[in-house]
């Protein structure tokens, strides 16, 4: 999980772990272009309009990858779109779904 370049570290790390599987990334308002690996399962990506870059797969990527519009930054600030509860629950949940 990661926020803002964090996202962009996250998948980072996933595709360094390359051929291991990683079950789930989460991001949260990448600020930069970010890229799943193939290793990776799911991926999911909240962003803030109107800055929103999507996260693209890479070649061989077969998994369920999710770039979805969660708001603007007139409501929600980019440094505080981590303390969103709604998104909190949301990312705990998809955690909690993956480590059963």
């Amino acid at each position: 999980m990661g926020h803002s370049m964090g996202v962009i570290r996250a998948y980072e790390a996933a595709a360094a772990l390359d051929p291991i599987p990683v079950a789930l990334v989460i991001g949260f308002d990448p600020t930069r272009p970010a890229y799943v690996s193939p290793n990776v399962e799911t991926a999911i990506n909240f962003f803030l309009e109107p800055n929103v870059i999507p996260v693209e797969p890479l070649p061989g990527f077969a998994g369920v990858l999710l770039n979805e519009i969660v708001g603007h930054e007139d409501d929600i600030d980019h440094g505080e779109i981590i303390y969103d509860e709604g998104l909190r629950s949301r990312a705990i949940q998809e955690i909690q779904s993956v480590v059963r």
